[in-house]
């Protein structure tokens, strides 16, 4: 669970994934890809800081990109929820 902080001043919920992307690659190369939540406009070439808050699960490989969807949804759920218990 992480928060995405863009060039606007914005700040956003986010999952990200620190790793080598198993299901997507079959490079070894690490990458950091966010995934922010309710949000939807094109972020590709500007910058952004991401705050880690909490580990979620280890990288895995899914077997098919609809499984890979499903788990992202799920920790999509689980992120919202860490940092609705951090409110107040």
């Amino acid at each position: 669970a992480a928060k995405a902080f863009l060039e606007d001043g914005s700040e956003h919920m986010a999952v990200t994934n620190v790793g080598v992307r198993p299901t997507v690659s079959g490079e070894k190369r690490v990458s950091v890809e966010s995934f922010i939540l309710d949000y939807s406009g094109n972020l590709y070439g500007r910058q952004a800081r991401v705050d880690f808050y909490h580990f979620l699960r280890e990288e895995v490989r899914f077997e098919s990109f609809e499984a890979l969807s499903q788990q992202i949804k799920k920790d999509a759920d689980e992120a919202r929820a860490y940092f609705a218990g951090r409110e107040g």
